[in-house]
């Protein structure tokens, strides 16, 4: 499915537009993106979710949808917090749904409050670990400018 075109996504959908299983199984799929056909392959994707295989990546590429060309970036939050609560996530999967959420709540959603207690939930989850530092950074940096002063202050 390489070369396929993918919607103009902005924000969180651009973050999420490269998540997801693309491969042959989601390439006609895919060729609904390309075709503008959004609303269609956003369901394609939701029911593909229900297989657990393809749970984590079809939902992610579903949110990329709602995000962006859907104009629904609230539905993408809810697609992601729901992905999350349900069965649990790998620590690789929970690397892909976290930050999706964070730049959603940060860029689309207007929730700099909820934004932050995601990258907190994840610097904790990762403490001790080379991306728990990059998490716990990226947070302190972002409450600095959200409280006031400069990330670098």
């Amino acid at each position: 499915v390489n070369g396929l075109p993918t919607p103009p996504i902005e924000g969180a959908g651009r973050a999420l537009q490269g998540f997801g299983a693309r491969n042959r199984d989601n390439a006609s799929i895919e060729a609904l993106v390309a075709a503008g056909h959004y609303a269609l392959a956003a369901e394609e994707y939701r029911q593909r979710a229900r297989n657990d295989r393809d749970r984590v990546g079809a939902t992610m590429r579903r949110a990329a949808l709602l995000a962006g060309p859907l104009d629904d970036p609230a539905g993408a939050g809810l697609e992601l917090t729901g992905l999350r609560a349900g069965a649990p996530l790998t620590l690789d999967e929970d690397l892909q749904v976290g930050p999706a959420l964070v730049n959603l709540h940060e860029n689309q959603l207007a929730e700099p409050g909820r934004a932050l207690t995601e990258l907190s939930r994840l610097a904790e989850r990762y403490a001790g670990t080379r991306r728990g530092v990059t998490l716990s950074r990226m947070l302190k940096s972002r409450k600095k400018v959200q409280f006031g002063g400069s990330p670098t202050s």
